[in-house]
């Protein structure tokens, strides 16, 4: 047999894979991109966080080996639709394709042994407490059964399925609110602002948030905000960390908005789109990291309107999971409660009128949601009128009062329109809503006279 070493090179059989220099976000808008981290591009667009680079390995394969092996699948999942065609092959007696330039076809081909030695199994209490001798595969069909050696090709393809089947079920990630099952990263405080977006495209999307989002004065006094808005930009390292998770679910829901307001006629739509999603998905991750880093749970200022922001932007906008959204509201309240939010600010002198005068609209905000979500799912509302008796807010309009106000002015008459006037209608509408989900939702169904009670009562 001639020395394999003196053959001739064989010629390739497919194509190198073409280097990929360029980021991911301007290869999909087929964009220059200079290479730099951030690129220039991601930069003006407020896209830094989502900048990354496609990375490659060098190969110490030599290129004999390279062109005549078979191409390895890079998942497990890959490995497993291999490992399956294997079996199946072997079943129908057919004879495996052998490299050349090998001396046993036992040595080029990996056996199904040792395929399946290098496949994690998910762990299953079944297996911990099994037996040494396994009884086989016992199958159930309506025409009888049929036994399956435990060595048979059949049998080990019906591990492999069951195997499939179980990676298939783990990786499926589920969707639903960021702060369930987003990514559990942490981020730095540096981390964070760093990903924050120029100055240019945080102030465009600010403003688009602010004159189009309607819930923005249930939850932000606009003055107030835009002071606190210019300090940041001063100093940003000095800003509260909860402020910054603010500023990003607004971007959240900025740039959401901004998905619904593209020109479809426009050529440049569908790459338009796409980057505001994955600015919207950038940012929504961001406020859940400030969130997590603020300890979101031992409540503090800001922590309540990012988390409502949130959450609008994820079950109202985007109509996720309902079921999500009212554990979500449900942790809302309590947090919020917590915080004192369901007594009346009258109560505490320490309160400023103020801060009362905002607690009240946000407290309302949060009933709303709640009540919303309950009859949506058809669940029990997770606040009732025994523990509560925060008042509704004012009919006012931000520039009526400010922070150092020391005593609220009177409202305006509620035939003047202001932002706030839909949340009091609203909210009047909760106690008669409320009364009949609480009905609907007991396990109880009332008589007729209690029914009537309580229409007489709404």
């Amino acid at each position: 047999m001639a020395d394999n070493s003196q053959r001739p090179r064989p010629p390739p059989n497919r194509r190198r894979d073409k280097v990929q220099l360029s980021c991911a976000p301007c290869r999909h808008r087929k964009l220059r991109c200079d290479r730099q981290h951030p690129c220039g591009a991601c930069s003006r667009r407020g896209l830094t966080s989502s900048c990354n680079y496609a990375t490659t390995t060098a190969s110490s394969t030599p290129d004999s080996q390279r062109s005549v092996a078979p191409r390895q699948p890079t998942n497990l999942h890959g490995r497993i639709s291999e490992l399956e065609s294997l079996v199946v092959t072997l079943m129908k007696g057919q004879s495996l394709p052998t490299p050349p330039g090998t001396k046993s076809p036992r040595s080029s081909s990996p056996s199904v042994a040792d395929a399946m030695s290098e496949i994690p199994r998910p762990k299953k209490p079944q297996d911990e407490a099994a037996s040494p001798a396994d009884p086989g595969t016992l199958k159930l069909r309506e025409s009888g059964t049929s036994y399956v050696q435990n060595g048979h090709w059949e049998a080990i393809l019906t591990k492999i399925r069951g195997l499939k089947e179980d990676l298939i079920t783990d990786s499926t990630g589920p969707t639903g609110s960021h702060l369930f099952y987003g990514p559990n990263r942490h981020a730095t405080r540096d981390e964070i602002l760093a990903a924050v977006p120029p100055r240019p495209v945080v102030d465009r999307l600010m403003a688009l948030h602010f004159d189009s989002y309607m819930i923005t004065p249930y939850l932000i006094h606009r003055k107030k905000f835009l002071r606190e808005y210019e300090t940041f930009w001063e100093d940003p390292s000095a800003t509260s960390i909860a402020w910054i998770g603010l500023m990003f679910s607004m971007l959240y829901i900025a740039a959401q908005l901004q998905t619904f307001t593209i020109d479809v006629t426009d050529g440049q739509a569908e790459s338009l789109k796409a980057e505001y999603f994955t600015m919207k998905d950038a940012f929504r991750e961001k406020a859940v990291q400030c969130l997590i880093l603020a300890r979101y749970t031992t409540g503090g200022p800001y922590i309540l309107e990012t988390l409502i922001t949130v959450l609008t932007g994820e079950f109202v906008l985007l109509k996720d999971s309902a079921s999500d959204g009212w554990l979500l509201i449900s942790m809302i309240l309590h947090l919020a409660m917590r915080m004192g939010y369901h007594r009346d600010p009258d109560h505490f002198p320490g309160i400023s009128p103020f801060e009362g005068e905002m607690r009240r609209r946000i407290w309302t905000t949060i009933l709303q949601l709640d009540l919303a979500l309950s009859l949506e799912m058809g669940l029990p509302r997770s606040a009732t009128d025994t523990h509560i008796d925060t008042k509704l807010p004012r009919n006012l309009r931000d520039c009526d009062f400010e922070e150092d106000t020391t005593e609220m002015p009177p409202p305006r008459p509620e035939t003047e329109w202001t932002p706030i006037l839909p949340l009091i209608a609203k909210g009047r509408l909760i106690s008669a809503l409320g009364l009949i989900c609480d009905v609907n939702t007991d396990i109880s169904p009332p008589s007729y006279d209690e029914v009537i009670k309580y229409y007489v009562q709404s």
